[in-house]
């Protein structure tokens, strides 16, 4: 299928599953395609089986000519670190939780500077985004400071993510367990409206640091935070009670930045488009036992990749709304809408 011809868009599922062997591991190869001999520039591969496949993953860089958008579903991955160098625009990432990294949970974001200088849709675990900070920038600081503090307090004091290329237009932030303490949260929340509004960044630990403005992400149009709203802290079942986010909501809306998050509700700036796997209602020969999950709307959801039934828009008043947040919160979202 590679070496069709004029192929722009490969979409592959269940690839390396073989339900007779129930074997996940593509072969070592070597791959008989030669280098820049494919015409596709979209790869998507969904619920796959990845392994570690040194040779596959090769062919999958080497192969096109111009390889512009690599996105991954519900796959499996324990390299997923060594998988960046194949996209060049679009790196993309959906249901995350059994792809891993080498000492990281997706990859360090710190790698996306090898990537080429137009990379426009990434995919980021903010955990990452914070033991980076921590474990490969922070230490000399903070060792001859002599005070030790904790991955988000450092990352809050130092907003610097200067390695995510100035390019980039999209950023989601996932995390493979979905949650975070009010705490993370309120850190995300600050790191957000310092860098949108650009201010100077001061290294508070080490007295051979200087202070540094940067002008960060001049072609951003949205964040997607949600995914980061889905689940409540470990051992609590109890709705939030305040609202995360809104200070990146404002900062962003001051920009023309859109900000989403679980409680946004407002007309986007900018309509994003995300790489999609087929709408089952678009494919002529369905099965039977498909067909009645397809009856009604369907929407595609940026956070999981699937396409389904159309959300709610945020209304406050369904169960899943209410789970997120408590009642309270959404009557008082709802009175700061019409003022």
């Amino acid at each position: 299928m590679i070496k069709l011809p004029n192929l722009t868009s490969l979409y592959f599922h269940g690839l390396s599953k073989s339900a007779a062997s129930d074997t996940f591991d593509l072969p070592d190869g070597p791959y008989d395609i030669a280098e820049d001999s494919c015409s596709f520039e979209h790869i998507f591969l969904d619920n796959s089986a990845l392994g570690n496949p040194h040779e596959f993953r090769k062919a999958v860089e080497s192969a096109p000519k111009s390889l512009k958008s690599l996105t991954i579903s519900a796959s499996e991955a324990n390299d997923m670190d060594g998988w960046l160098s194949c996209a060049s625009e679009t790196l993309v990432l959906y249901q995350t939780s059994d792809l891993r990294g080498y000492r990281c949970n997706l990859y360090r974001p710190d790698e996306l500077c090898t990537l080429p200088k137009n990379l426009e849709t990434a995919v980021v675990d903010p955990e990452d985004i914070f033991l980076d900070e921590y474990g490969y920038r922070g230490y000399g600081c903070l060792y001859n400071a002599n005070n030790w503090v904790e991955p988000f307090q450092f990352f809050t004091e130092r907003h610097d993510i200067d390695y995510i290329p100035s390019s980039i237009e999209t950023l989601v932030l996932q995390r493979p367990s979905g949650r975070l303490s009010e705490a993370e949260a309120d850190q995300i929340d600050d790191a957000i409206v310092a860098i949108l509004a650009r201010r100077s960044v001061y290294y508070r630990h080490c007295s051979k640091c200087r202070p540094r403005c940067r002008n960060y992400f001049p072609h951003l149009k949205a964040i997607y935070l949600g995914a980061l709203e889905d689940e409540q802290e470990y051992g609590s079942k109890e709705p939030r009670r305040r609202v995360w986010f809104q200070n990146a909501i404002r900062a962003g809306r001051q920009q023309g930045i859109d900000i989403h998050t679980r409680t946004t509700r407002s007309r986007p700036f900018h309509e994003i488009v995300f790489p999609t796997p087929p709408n089952p209602r678009d494919l002529k020969f369905v099965p039977e036992s498909v067909k009645e999950d397809l009856r009604g709307p369907r929407a595609f959801d940026v956070y999981s990749g699937t396409w389904g039934p159309p959300g709610c828009g945020n209304c406050g008043l369904c169960s899943t709304c209410l789970r997120r947040y408590d009642a309270a919160v959404w009557k008082e979202l709802d009175k700061a809408s019409q003022r």
